[in-house]
């Protein structure tokens, strides 16, 4: 966490005597100690420096503390032969090289004072955090600012919000032997009514300010103030604690006499006991929620212990913590912790990781996904990276649109493709029980050949490339006759942005669609209609005889085949359209003039081949009246109840938010028509379908689902 160079005048002769000076900065946390505190005039230097770092930590600067010393050349002569031998063997070369610069380079330091330099967040930050949030997704900062300056910035991007505890842990304190709430201050306060930062001009004046009194400030709690409390002492661990805290609704009693400044030192604050109340004197409950914040030491004595890491990723994965700050952590200890929680989600969940810089480089790595951006600091993140985008606002399309809509497309077709092919095949087998395993196929040859390699392929695969059931660009309307659902009339786009489409996620991030239940579920949805449709034609078709021809003759074996062929296309291809959300032009295309229609010419053009089993067996089956009856009935049994099922848990409790979307939207529509029908007939004006927010029924409703 520091940066030292060594300098010299080259204008100047080379004499024992000359002066090297040695300039370093880095964080308050390793600059400060290192250096020398042994007059007053230093101590004052020292005491202010860190008073302003407290200052422009917690109003969000990102600060450095600089100092220097100076040597003789002579010095410096030694110490440069030490490390070109130090540098000149192969084992432990860094450890020898960094030793040498710990005792002899950075060390005995004249601190100059602090830097503070405003890292603005980019747009749309606070709300794609509050939106991942939304979409019941945990989100971790690790940074290595300072706490304060790390607080500050997750409250500005909102992910610690006014409504939560933040428990901190700072290197002085075990996490695990101990779990006492210890209230340090309250952030909000702190930051709304702390005194005015000190110019560059300020003299350092005896007394001007108390130290201790300053960096211990606390301000009157107001409404909904951010508390922050300090996890110290004797006691529970953590999980437990924070558990029994809630439960009890415990608050913290401080009056308005006492609450402006604490004690010296924060850790000496009383314990949170039962039974106390507000400043006010009135009882409240304390909130729910909680942020953890934990720095680079605590987490470093956390990692190396098996016990610790447990526990730590129990409160992480606790119902009630929203989000945790990785305070003053290094590179590697960021590839640590992504490590760490990609390995205890197992296969329950995925980790994403984003960062702009070289130091986030292990963390991208150690993520199932890895998201660099392309930022001032560089190109070294999003060149590793599995993604790259320009700034953080384009996670949210990244993981909402395009993460979204390609699962969809992806699940569903995977489970498509083995459903089709289960209905297919299957008939293969109920038709060997009924000719005793002849091992005669129910099937022509060149109907086997085509099923997959040509009518299935491309309906399939183009619902899989293009379907979309909201558009990336949220607040356009939908094109005219598309499924899609736009942005929803009387709904603001910020509503839209961040609660509708996040919701949308829920389900993705629950992998509703994937899994063996769910490819059993198709399984057995193949199977039970493949049952249904060879039986219901081997038994009318095959197995009672009946007349079917003008001149008595039954129907033959290759009419039944092409009956039980001609009924698996028709339902395939009523799924996917069924199935598929956005029913564009190429889509209907490719589903009727690539499927139904080719199959058509497919076969009627094969049954003039004289030399084919089905030589002129298709006009004879099309032309009998009950090929269209059982065609229409089969297929009818087997796909209205899942249309009717689907319908049904759209009208319940239990419908699906994408589908309460659409309903509604088809709803207003509806709507929309008979009022211009209405307007048409008196001669009015008439009504516009997009975007009128005069609907209140589906805007309530909405409001609603939300």
């Amino acid at each position: 966490r520091m940066m030292t160079v060594v300098v010299t005048d080259n204008d100047t002769a080379d004499t024992d005597d000359k002066p090297v000076y040695i300039y370093t900065k880095g964080a308050d946390s390793s600059v400060l100690p290192k250096c020398v505190n042994n007059t007053a005039e230093e101590s004052k230097v020292r005491a202010h420096t860190k008073r302003m770092v407290g200052r422009f930590a917690e109003t969000g600067f990102r600060t450095l503390c600089v100092a220097y010393r100076t040597i003789p050349l002579s010095a410096w002569t030694t110490i440069q032969s030490e490390i070109d031998a130090a540098q000149a063997k192969v084992a432990e070369r860094e450890h020898l090289v960094s030793e040498i610069d710990a005792k002899e380079v950075e060390v005995d330091f004249t601190l100059l004072g602090c830097t503070a330099v405003e890292d603005k967040l980019q747009d749309g930050v606070p709300e794609t955090i509050a939106s991942l949030r939304n979409a019941n997704i945990t989100v971790c900062m690790i940074t290595g600012d300072k706490r304060e300056t790390a607080i500050n910035i997750a409250r500005s991007c909102r992910l610690v919000t006014s409504k939560q505890n933040v428990y901190t842990m700072m290197s002085q304190n075990n996490m695990f032997g101990g779990g006492n709430f210890v209230p340090i201050r309250s952030l909000q306060q702190l930051l709304e009514a702390k005194e005015p930062a000190l110019g560059v001009d300020t003299p350092l004046e005896p007394g001007s300010l108390d130290d201790q009194q300053d960096d211990d400030t606390d301000m009157l709690l107001g409404p909904n103030p951010l508390a922050i409390w300090e996890l110290t002492g004797e006691g529970q661990d953590i999980e437990d604690k924070i558990r029994n805290e809630q439960q009890a609704k415990r608050l913290v009693s401080r009056t308005a006499s006492n609450a402006s400044r604490l004690p010296a030192s924060p850790m000496r604050v009383a314990s949170a006991r039962s039974g106390y109340s507000t400043p006010d004197g009135n009882p409240t409950a304390t909130t729910e929620k909680f942020s953890l914040v934990i720095d680079g030491a605590s987490l470093a004595t956390i990692l190396v212990n098996p016990t610790s890491r447990k526990k730590l990723l129990e409160v992480l994965t606790y119902g009630q913590c929203e989000s945790a700050v990785f305070c003053r952590v290094n590179p590697k200890q960021k590839g640590e912790i992504v490590h760490l929680v990609k390995d205890s989600l197992d296969k329950r969940g995925r980790v994403l990781a984003i960062g702009d810089g070289a130091n986030d480089i292990n963390m991208i790595h150690q993520a199932h996904v890895g998201v660099g951006i392309f930022g001032q600091e560089g190109y070294q993140a999003a060149g590793t990276a599995d993604y790259a985008v320009s700034r953080f606002g384009d996670l949210y399309r990244l993981m909402f649109f395009h993460g979204r809509i390609n699962y969809e497309r992806n699940t569903h077709f995977i489970n498509f493709f083995i459903y089709k092919n289960f209905v297919y095949t299957l008939c293969q087998f109920w038709f060997g029980i009924v000719s005793f395993w002849t091992g005669q196929t129910v099937f022509e040859s060149w109907y086997v050949l085509t099923y997959n390699s040509v009518f299935c392929l491309a309906p399939l695969f183009i619902a899989a490339l293009f379907d979309k059931d909201i558009d990336p660009d949220l607040d356009a309307p939908a094109p005219k006759g598309c499924g899609r659902m736009p942005h929803p009339p009387g709904v603001t786009v910020g509503v839209w942005y961040e609660q509708i489409v996040p919701k949308l996620y829920h389900r993705t991030n629950q992998n509703y669609n994937f899994g063996s239940n769910i490819l059993l579920k198709w399984i057995v949805i193949g199977t039970i209609q493949s049952l249904v449709a060879f039986y219901a034609v081997w038994g009318y078709w095959g197995y009672t005889g009946t007349p079917l021809m003008s001149n008595g003759q039954v129907a033959s074996y290759w009419m039944l085949s092409i009956l039980l062929y001609s009924f698996i296309m028709v339902m395939v291809t009523t799924l996917i359209f069924y199935y598929t959300v956005e029913w564009t032009k190429l889509f209907i295309f490719c589903n009727t003039i690539l499927n139904i229609v080719i199959y058509v010419a497919f076969v009627y053009i094969y049954d003039l081949w004289f030399g084919s089993d089905v030589y002129r067996q298709a006009v004879a089956t099309t032309g009998n009246i009950t090929f269209w009856l059982i065609l229409l009935l089969i297929t009818s049994a087997c796909v209205l109840p899942i249309v009717g099922a689907a319908k049904l848990r759209q009208l319940t409790d239990h419908a699906y938010f994408s589908d309460q979307l659409q309903e509604r939207r088809a709803s207003y529509k509806r709507k929309t028509r008979r009022e211009d029908r209405n307007r048409r007939r008196r001669g009015g004006h008439l009504h516009s379908t997009v975007g009128e927010p005069d609907d209140h029924h589906y805007v309530n409703r909405v409001d609603a689902v939300v």
